[in-house]
């Protein structure tokens, strides 16, 4: 029986394409006092879990172990009922909120249906390619001091003859210890001023030292390269994610726009914009 519903419950969540939308076909899969668990409701829960939790365990251990937390989650909703607490005041105002929150959730859910389609993914990934053509990543050593005096004195040994990662080595500072190696790095993932130090130096050369929010840096470039291109299919989950989050952005602000809204203090006074 247990594998009979988890196999129903994989054809309608396949069939539907999220666990949200399984109401078609739903079953009853236990009953608590007059609180009835769907299977719709397991399987949402199933997959409201990390990937990786799910990937651990076999799918009938993972359905049972879901169903089983349902259960009591059942028993203790039944109790709270009993017990009157859905009338207590606090309890009331976080119903509303969650409320709000479940109805905002299908609210973007039916507006947004069907807009994110292969054709806008196609487009926002020709835009993606396109940004990441004139971009490159660079390898480069990197030695940090706290003053221009310090700096100073380190380019002086680098020029002497001392090799930059031996005088990293020397130096206690983060990254010190692996000769103050940083990898490939580009825009999105180093500090702006070493970027662009990085971008203006020839491959083999040693900058002047250069000041930053964190402190005085001096940079050894080892490479530079174009940034690579992430193929369509790595950058389908982001660019859906991206550009689900672009169109909600949009339609709370249309939302925003035709809307009267009051703001009012702790007070409860009125705020004057």
């Amino acid at each position: 029986m247990r594998t009979a519903l988890f196999a129903l419950a994989l054809i309608l969540h396949s069939a539907v394409g999220s666990a949200q939308g399984m109401e078609s076909g739903d079953v009853i899969v236990a009953r608590v006092w007059d609180v009835e668990i769907m299977l719709s409701e397991v399987m949402t829960a199933i997959y409201a879990t990390r990937p990786e939790e799910r990937a651990s365990q076999h799918p009938e251990d993972l359905y049972d172990q879901t169903l089983e937390r349902l259960v009591e989650g059942a028993l203790t909703y039944h109790a709270a009922r009993e017990a009157g607490l859905r009338e207590d005041p606090s309890v009331q105002r976080r119903l509303r909120l969650i409320e709000r929150q479940v109805l905002s959730d299908a609210y973007f859910r039916q507006q947004l249906s069907g807009q994110i389609d292969a054709a806008l993914l196609d487009a926002r990934y020709v835009a993606y390619a396109a940004a990441m053509a004139g971009r490159r990543q660079y390898h480069a050593h990197h030695i940090r001091t706290a003053n221009e005096t310090a700096a100073i004195e380190v380019k002086a040994r680098i020029d002497s003859g001392e090799s930059f990662a031996d005088v990293a080595h020397s130096l206690s500072y983060p990254g010190s210890s692996r000769g103050g190696d940083l990898g490939f790095f580009d825009e999105n993932s180093m500090v702006p001023e070493i970027v662009s130090v990085a971008a203006a130096m020839a491959v083999g050369s040693v900058s002047e030292p250069f000041h930053s929010q964190y402190g005085w840096h001096l940079l050894s470039l080892e490479a530079a390269r174009p940034a690579p291109i992430a193929s369509r299919e790595e950058m389908h989950d982001q660019l859906a994610e991206e550009a689900w989050q672009d169109m909600r952005t949009a339609a709370i602000e249309s939302l925003r726009q035709a809307a009267p809204i009051a703001r009012f203090g702790r007070n409860g006074e009125p705020l004057v914009d």
